[in-house]
């Protein structure tokens, strides 16, 4: 397949029936470090930007990027463009592969999540940086791109795909809050984010979708107290409803604010007695994290277990993987 027709490929694949691996064209790119936050006690979200991000694409879950450094000796050796592929020198390059967690093509950020564990050339490099520093990115060479067309979907994966997941689990709520009005109207990614959505979608897209959707897009601006503000806001129009509850509950944890978390989803179970699958489980492993991040190791292994035995979710054993101690991601694919 031809790399300047992925995006006509990609279509493809979303609406036939099997799952394909579809090439992009492949980018080198020198990006600026933003920000780096942390995401509770053992993952390091690292913000990139700038100029180089202009025209970054970015399409499913299941991408990668390269983060290429310095050798042993302080040399960077960097691949070459080869048409619409790289060209990579050997011996090859010092680099780590990541998942794009978040992309955001307006205001042109790329999200990069992080194990911290010692040693690790990409975790001390995430630890020590500091905004304004360079990078230099390739990718993301294609994606594993998955039919539209069924309604339960199988994921497994050890803590290395934590990244894909979450972003899996974000487009999963944006799916949630649009089936809540029993009519899926458009692509999650294509959700307005205004107050003024066109007329044809006004009527299948009511208030509190639209304040859902707005919160979920403030997420990933980075502007968590918007966020909050309207969730609350959401969480007390419809006191009966997890979902507000559940989202408020993720944002601080990601934040590491561990006791406004747990408060959260100890309401977001009240309000769910029987909620589906993904949020189940989410529910189980997300108070396990927070339980684990504040020392209590026995009730964080209970709710992994919980996890466990949430039919049709399988995220459990990622959550047990983070209990042992300094298990460092596992290694992917070469260039």
């Amino acid at each position: 397949m031809s790399l300047d027709r992925h995006l006509d490929r990609i279509d493809e694949v979303r609406a036939g029936t099997s799952c394909a691996k579809v090439p992009y064209p492949i980018g080198l790119r020198e990006l600026e470090v933003l920000a780096t936050t942390m995401l509770g006690s053992a993952l390091l979200r690292v913000t990139l930007g700038g100029p180089g991000a202009r025209g970054f694409e970015s399409h499913v879950p299941e991408e990668h990027i390269r983060l290429i450094f310095p050798d042993e000796h302080g040399e960077l050796r960097l691949p070459e463009r080869d048409g619409l592929s790289l060209r990579w020198p050997r011996p090859l390059p010092v680099s780590r592969e990541y998942t794009v967690r978040r992309h955001d093509p307006v205001a042109e950020q790329i999200d990069v999540d992080i194990a911290v564990h010692a040693g690790g050339v990409a975790s001390d490099w995430a630890v020590a940086v500091r905004p304004g520093a360079l990078i230099h990115v390739a990718g993301p060479p294609g994606g594993f791109v998955a039919p539209e067309c069924y309604a339960r979907y199988l994921l497994a994966g050890d803590l290395s795909a934590l990244p894909a997941r979450e972003r899996q689990l974000s487009e999963r709520v944006t799916t949630e809050i649009a089936q809540k009005v029993g009519d899926l109207m458009i692509a999650p990614a294509r959700l307005p984010v205004d107050d003024h959505p066109p007329a044809d979608q006004a009527a299948k897209n009511p208030p509190a979708s639209r304040t859902a959707v707005r919160a979920l897009a403030a997420v990933d601006r980075g502007d968590d107290s918007e966020a909050i503000a309207l969730l609350g806001a959401l969480a007390g129009a419809h006191p009966g409803d997890p979902l507000p509850r559940f989202l408020m509950g993720k944002i601080h944890f990601d934040r590491g604010r561990f006791a406004d978390a747990e408060r959260e989803l100890d309401a977001t179970q009240e309000r769910a007695p029987d909620p589906p699958a993904w949020m189940a489980g989410w529910i189980e492993l997300y108070r396990g994290l927070v339980d684990k991040a504040r020392g209590r190791r026995a009730a964080a292994e209970a709710h992994f277990r919980a996890a466990s035995e949430v039919r049709r979710f399988r995220s459990a054993e990622r959550g047990i993987l983070e209990l042992q101690e300094g298990v460092p991601p596992h290694a992917r694919c070469r260039p």
